[in-house]
């Protein structure tokens, strides 16, 4: 029989929708009474209670049969043009009409042609075919595409594509039995439904199909393991059956072990029994006072910094370039008696280290220094007992104060204090703590959140300020003074290797030579270790005349592209990182000078998303400034041109009020170069802008965005203030909860909160943010929907909580001074990428 490209067609398709060899039939041939037990008509087959045609006889005379479907379709019964009155078209076709009588026998099939208008037979079918139509015309089958039977009890026929014959297939073998599957209505029985089995691997449970046609797998869960178990409650020796192996713990649960007071068990993954830890020896966090209670390892000090936690057991911190007072009786009242420095003194001073403890418990605290190459408990105010511990009560702070050992300018000396704790605590320092001793007023101060040494880490970008010198004319010539920035490096390990790249020229000292902008140096320290430089004049200078300061005898104020800012510190071991200036300006040419300091956050912990809030206005003798001038900002980008070739952009809503380098920016759009070592872009690229509001950054890539107190001849009336530097805290790192200190000593002090929410529930020392609690609370919206809080409170310890995550900044104002620094926040590792990778 010749088979049209329509008919291959449609023999394709139905190909293409017959099941797989694996799967259950989509026809399958019946019993001759269906089990339904439905009656059909002549030319109609049941199947699985469906009447479904076989040839034109179980259709409508205006109906064919369609032999893939089994459905009856319409067609096309208008006669020829030469029909005429005979009885069919010709060259038309069908198949011949079944008539069955209970003794006419089989009945035959046949294609038959219309020939004259009479029903003529083309080809008579073999004798178990049967006629099928098909789309493009009728053909003898012996069975229908896909349609199964059972040849015997393990054999399997299907009918092939053509329809023209049946292929033979052995039912097959199961893989865990090795006996043969048994064909039973026109399917390789595989199984009895509902019988039950572990699989060879024997991780699950597998169920027989309601059908037989195979097995659903159960995977194990938590064991991933099946066994033959005894059946509860049955007798001893009733037969075993497949079950899921029960866990004997609930997976990862914890609990003590009986017997020990430091062993904590955990339960294994897939539950079948429990693995031991000593609470003591746990991770690299665990210390020795570590136990085991209420089924957890009770060891404060490393769960603060398993949390990445702002507060924790232990610190580093050092004495950062400040000379306070403007005469030497003014300095000697704030250094303990020096006015010459690089030394180790054995008397305290203004410098000091204040101790936060919000724990239920006393912290004891011991702070040690080296001298002569020993560690040993350093002088300090309160004096350490015996054992070397000063305990901060429950609840409470402790200003420690202690020698004011400082190098002056460019150097390395064992200049660090080791601050170490039994209890978590926030730990900050001041420099010096208070703004007068006496008739003595420090003139410059600032301060700086410690970061606990859990967070140290071996990559940081420096954040400072320009170097800036005044200049005064005189009749023998031009007299300069610099006003120099800083960064120092403290190890807490030995050999430490430090490789700096240079953003400012830096000053000789103390055997370590000059450097060059853009230059690049590797040192080594042991612990204890402050490496520090000064800024030296390089670059391009710019020069303001100042004829209000012609009385003080200068004449100009001029600022350097010198600038500690961008400077990339990386390190074999983790470090700590100080940034700011000995005394400076802003702006340049504005008086008076303060010192700035700030630790620098680690570069993994830098965020894309900030919110900046301006500070609360200086006072005059009669209340707030009338014209406060705007904030300083900066933006500091570390990406390199390998991880970001296009540089890092970042959006800053509302668009600033001033901005220093235009080129970088298009109204509140910038974009900041990336780093490239090989070219002239050796160092972080950063921004420097004026902002008389609230406001946010967003940017692509990791930044850190920096805060400038201004000069308080800047606010024209001010008493009050001077330039101060803050780290803000990005909002990918805000908390819930806080522990913060405002200056025990310096008269104005000011929480600064940021939200994104507008029902945060924020409380401060138990009491509800409202203005009745705190009188003098501002509030203000920030593009996007955040809010912030600006609340004047008193010095020393405050709790804050929210039911939202803020952002918290500290800061305060005094005759001359100000101070600042991030409130808290999470310190976790966010960023992958290398300052310059």
């Amino acid at each position: 029989m010749a088979f049209g490209p329509r008919l291959f067609a449609i023999l394709v398709a139905a190909t293409l929708l017959a099941p797989a060899c694996d799967d259950p039939p989509q026809i399958i041939e019946s019993p001759e009474v269906d089990a339904g037990g439905i009656e059909c008509t002549l030319g109609q087959v049941a199947r699985f209670g469906v009447c479904l045609c076989q040839n034109d006889t179980g259709c409508a005379t205006t109906e064919y049969c369609d032999a893939v479907t089994g459905q009856c379709r319409p067609r096309d019964i208008k006669p020829g043009p030469d029909a005429g009155p005979v009885g069919c078209t010709t060259g038309a076709r069908r198949c011949r009409p079944v008539t069955t009588t209970p003794d006419a026998g089989p009945a035959e099939h046949a294609i038959e042609e219309c020939q004259a208008g009479v029903w003529t037979d083309l080809e008579t079918c073999p004798a178990d075919g049967v006629c099928t139509a098909a789309a493009d015309g009728y053909y003898c089958t012996k069975c229908s595409n896909g349609q199964t039977r059972c040849k015997d009890e393990t054999t399997l026929e299907t009918c092939n594509e053509k329809g023209d014959d049946w292929i033979v297939s052995t039912c097959p073998v199961d893989p865990i039995t090795g006996a043969p599957s048994k064909c039973e209505f026109g399917r390789c029985q595989r199984c009895t439904p509902g019988a039950q089995r572990c699989s060879t691997n024997g991780t699950s449970l597998e169920t027989c199909e309601a059908d037989g046609s195979g097995w659903s797998s159960l995977f194990c869960t938590p064991t991933g393991k099946c066994e033959l178990l005894p059946v509860e409650g049955a007798d001893a020796g009733a037969p075993l059956l497949p079950k899921c192996v029960p866990p004997v713990c609930n997976p990862r649960s914890k609990r003590c072990k009986q017997g020990s007071a430091t062993v904590l068990e955990t339960c294994r993954q897939d539950g079948l029994g429990w693995d031991e830890a000593d609470c003591k020896t746990l991770d690299e966090w665990a210390t020795p006072e570590a136990v085991c209670q209420n089924n957890d390892c009770l060891d404060p000090c490393a769960n603060a910094a398993r949390q990445s936690s702002y507060q924790g057991c232990e610190y580093w911190a050092a004495v950062t370039p400040n000379i306070p007072g403007s005469t030497a009786t003014d300095t000697k009242a704030f250094t303990g008696g020096l006015t010459t420095f690089d030394t180790q003194p054995e008397t305290t001073s203004e410098y000091a280290v204040v101790i936060s403890n919000s724990n239920l418990a006393p912290a004891k605290v011991r702070i040690t220094r080296r001298k002569g190459g020993v560690e040993s408990s350093s002088p300090s105010l309160p004096a350490a007992d015996a054992a070397g511990v000063i305990t901060v009560a429950a609840q409470s702070l402790q200003i420690v104060r202690l020698p004011w050992q400082m190098m002056e300018s460019t150097g390395k000396q064992p200049y660090a204090y080791h601050v170490v704790s039994n209890l978590p605590v926030s730990a900050y320092q001041f420099s010096p703590v208070t703004s007068k001793v006496g008739s003595s007023y420090s003139y410059t101060n600032d301060a700086s959140l410690l970061l606990p040494a859990h967070i140290l880490a071996n990559q940081y970008v420096v954040i400072a300020q320009e170097h800036i010198t005044v200049e005064s004319d005189g009749i023998f010539g031009t007299n300069s003074m610099d006003y120099p920035a800083f960064f120092s490096m403290l190890a807490t390990q030995d050999n430490t290797v430090v490789t700096i790249r240079f953003g400012a020229a830096t000053v000789a000292e103390g055997g370590i030579a000059a450097q060059a902008i853009g230059s690049q140096r590797t040192y080594t320290l042991n612990r204890f270790d402050v490496l520090q430089f000064l800024s030296a004049t390089g670059g391009t200078k710019v020069c303001t005349e100042t004829p209000g300061y012609a009385l003080n005898g200068i004449s100009r104020m001029c600022k350097w592209t010198s600038d500690p800012t961008g400077s990339i510190v990386s390190s074999d071991k983790p470090i700590a990182v100080f940034g700011g200036a000995l005394c400076t300006f802003k702006p340049h040419d504005k008086m008076a000078c303060d010192h700035i300091e700030e630790q620098m956050m680690p570069f993994n912990t830098w965020g894309k998303s900030y919110a900046g809030a301006k500070t609360v206005a200086y006072r005059t003798s009669s209340g707030p400034v009338a014209n406060q001038h705007p904030d300083f900002w900066r933006v500091v980008a570390g990406c390199g041109k390998a991880s970001c070739p296009a540089g890092t952009r970042f959006t800053i809503n509302p668009a600033p009020t001033q901005i220093m380098q235009t080129q970088y920016c298009q109204g509140g759009v910038c974009t900041l170069p990336p780093i490239d070592p090989a070219g002239t872009v050796t160092t972080a690229t950063w921004l420097e802008f004026t902002h008389s509001s609230d406001f946010t950054v967003t940017s692509e890539q990791p930044v850190m965005l920096a805060q400038y107190f201004t000069g308080e001849d800047a606010n024209a009336g001010s008493v009050e203030g001077d330039p101060a530097l803050i780290l803000t805290p990005p909002i990918e790192q805000w908390r819930t909860t806080y522990n913060v200190l405002a200056s025990p000593t310096l008269v104005h002090n000011y929480l600064s909160m940021v939200t994104q929410s507008a029902t945060p529930g924020i409380t401060i020392d138990g009491r509800n943010l409202t203005t009745s609690n705190f009188p003098g609370m501002q509030t203000s919206l920030v593009p996007g929907g955040s809010v912030v809080y600006r609340v004047p409170v008193t010095g020393g310890s405050h709790q804050i909580t929210s039911n939202a995550k803020l952002g918290v900044t500290i800061y305060g104002y005094d005759s001359y001074v100000s101070y600042g620094y991030t409130g808290g926040l999470d310190l976790t590792r966010i960023t992958t990428i290398d300052p310059g990778g």
